[in-house]
Formats: C-alpha cells, sequence, structure tokens
C-alpha cells in the first residue's frame, strides 16, 4: 500500500499564526473546563434545592396531617361534649317526667317507660327531640283530667301545633292542656290559639 506524506511548510508568520491558534485553542479549552467545572457547581446547587424542597413538602405533609388530627381532634371533642349534653338534657327531662308521675300519682295510668317509648317514636316522625317531648309530656301529665286514651293523641296535637303556629312545644302542651282538662270553660282560650 502506497503512503502519502504531507510537507507544509510555514514561513515565520505562518508559526506566529499557528501559535496564536494554538493559544486561543488552550483558551477555548479553559472556557469548556470552566464550563464543566460551573455545571459540576450547578448540578450540586440542584440537588441540594431538591433535597430542601423535599423536606419542605415532607414537612408541610406534617403539618396538613397534625391540622388534621387537630381538626379532627375538635370535631370529635365538640360531638362528644354534644352527646354528653343531649345525655343530659334527656336524663333532667326524664326526671322531671317522673317526678310529675310521682306527684300526680300516676293519675294518667301511663307509665314512665311508656310515655318514653312514646317520645321515641314521636321523635322519628317529628322535627321535636326526644327530651323535649319528654318535657312536653310531663308538662300535659299535670293536667289530671288527660288520661290514658287521650293522652298519645293530645301530646300529638302539640307537636303538631307547634309546628304549625311556630311556637315552642310547653305553649302549645299549656293550650292544649288547659282546653283538654275543662274544655267548657276553655273552649273559648283554645279558639282564641286558632284549636278548634
Amino acid at each position: 500500500m502506497p503512503t502519502v506524506s504531507l510537507v507544509f511548510e510555514v514561513d515565520d508568520r505562518g508559526v506566529g499564526t499557528l501559535r496564536n491558534a494554538k493559544g486561543e485553542l488552550l483558551e477555548v479549552g479553559r472556557g469548556f473546563d470552566r464550563a464543566a467545572s460551573r455545571s459540576r457547581r450547578f448540578d450540586s446547587a440542584i440537588r441540594r434545592v431538591t433535597g430542601v424542597l423535599g423536606r419542605l413538602r415532607r414537612s408541610l405533609l406534617n403539618v396538613r396531617n397534625l391540622i388534621g388530627t387537630v381538626f379532627g381532634g375538635v370535631v370529635l371533642t365538640a360531638a362528644v361534649r354534644q352527646t354528653v349534653r343531649a345525655f343530659a338534657e334527656q336524663e333532667q327531662a326524664v326526671a322531671q317526667l317522673n317526678a310529675v308521675l310521682e306527684s300526680t300519682q300516676g293519675i294518667a295510668r301511663l307509665t314512665s317507660e311508656e310515655l318514653q317509648g312514646m317520645a321515641s317514636a314521636l321523635q322519628d316522625v317529628t322535627t321535636f327531640g326526644d327530651e323535649t317531648i319528654i318535657a312536653g309530656q310531663a308538662v300535659l301529665l299535670t293536667f289530671t283530667q288527660i288520661g290514658r286514651e287521650v293522652f298519645p293523641a293530645a301530646i300529638e296535637t302539640a307537636l303538631n301545633l307547634s309546628q304549625a303556629l311556630g311556637q315552642d312545644l310547653q305553649s302549645s302542651v299549656v293550650q292544649l292542656g288547659k282546653a283538654l282538662n275543662d274544655p267548657i270553660r276553655d273552649c273559648f282560650a283554645a279558639r282564641r290559639h286558632h284549636v278548634q
């Protein structure tokens, strides 16, 4: 195989140009070295920022979970408080009912358990809670002429009257109780309150 040889002849001017080109090539090489160094520092900075953002994300998730736990605890505490309050109101209403039954010597021939069962059933079909209904029953029991046969319809009528007129149950029970306890005397009073 034949070989080819190239021979360059460079004059003084060419040597200077080659030296300049070599210097420029060395400067370009140093520029690449600086760029590579900066690129490594930039990559390192990006890794640090990514690490910081990851830790920040985990911290924010922990804060979110903590807020959720605190809020859940507040809601649970409020629900427990409301349940305890409702239980206390229920107990107070039952105690009042039992006291009225005792003071009237059970003249209506209804037991506390029957009345509580009635209140529970009425609670399911009205907007009133059973503790409110039990309190209304206790007031209605004070009208001793209202007996076992009339009492369930009377308390239901009082509930309907309260709902229709937008008044509290105790007011409706008192109005109806007066009318039923002495119908002749309180007939006109009932008519004044739209009861016919």
